[in-house]
């Protein structure tokens, strides 16, 4: 058994990181066939628990997030990549609009706006395909964040690409 094989035989699939393969699979020098083999099934035996589609989104793993007002929309969970599908912003005052709402994708220090304008009242925004906005992929440490917008009710739609 490698040494590989060593460091990661106590953790299930669903426990090992992807961060954990780079870590313990160090550097492979070809002559070390036993360790690169060893190394390339756990790749290809993670991918199958944790990217089973390879990249696209993974069947059943639909879901939605839903709230009102400032905050956080939604953001994955350790080890996810989630595919965002749609945001609708809902103003539901009959009389006045939301001013300068923003809709920004944070990872903790930076925070590029997806999102700014008005919504008017009794009306709503779908984000996507919005202004050339397309369906994008939001990583574990990322979150979408929206601002500005007491009183505005929201909904965000994701599929799985990668599951943790």
């Amino acid at each position: 058994m490698s040494e590989i094989r060593n460091q990661l035989q106590t953790l299930t699939g669903a426990d090992i990181l992807a961060s954990q393969l780079s870590s313990v699979g160090g550097k492979v020098f070809t002559n070390a066939e036993d360790a690169q083999e060893d190394f390339m099934r756990l790749v290809n035996w993670w991918a199958t628990i944790h990217a089973p589609t390879n990249g696209q989104p993974i069947p059943g793993s639909a879901g939605s997030a839903s709230g009102s007002g400032d905050g956080t929309m939604y953001a994955p969970s350790t080890n996810e990549t989630a595919l965002i599908q749609a945001i609708e912003i809902t103003n539901p005052d009959p009389v006045n609009p939301l001013t300068n709402v923003s809709v920004n994708l944070s990872d903790g220090s930076n925070a590029p706006c997806i999102f700014f304008g008005d919504i008017q009242p009794n009306s709503a925004v779908c984000l996507i395909g919005f202004q050339g906005t397309v369906p994008f992929d939001i990583v574990d440490g990322q979150s979408l964040i929206i601002g500005n917008a007491t009183g505005a009710n929201w909904s965000v739609a994701y599929a799985l690409k990668v599951q943790g």
